[in-house]
């Protein structure tokens, strides 16, 4: 992807992550403000079989297929960096696990600065 200013990038990487949150939201069935106020990383209750298929795959084609593209560089920094691998190895339902979107929110609702 090749962007016109660091202003178009920055609205196009809030939007994806947008997209992402939405997407984190519909498979594990929790929002992010209720996901706030829990204590816990997922919701008790376990994704039901249609959602938990939208993951059977690794975490850079869940990426792509999605059209989260603009978040690899960041999400590969949260995987690789931290020691759980590679994106190409790294399951989808790993890489959500890992890149949960409170990791998110202050990207998404602090203004940027071109």
């Amino acid at each position: 992807m090749v962007f016109s200013s660091p202003t178009e990038y920055a609205t196009n990487l809030t939007e994806a992550i947008g997209r992402y949150i939405a997407k984190w939201s519909e498979l594990f069935g929790m929002t992010l403000d209720a996901r706030l106020r829990s204590p816990y990383l997922f919701p008790a209750t376990r994704p039901s079989p249609a959602n938990l298929a939208q993951l059977a795959m690794s975490a850079v084609d869940f990426l792509r297929a999605n059209n989260f593209q603009i978040m690899e560089p960041v999400i590969r920094r949260l995987s690789d960096g931290n020691g759980y691998g590679p994106l190409e190895k790294v399951t989808a339902y790993g890489m959500m696990t890992w890149s949960h979107p409170s990791q998110f929110q202050p990207l998404v609702y602090n203004a940027w600065v071109p």
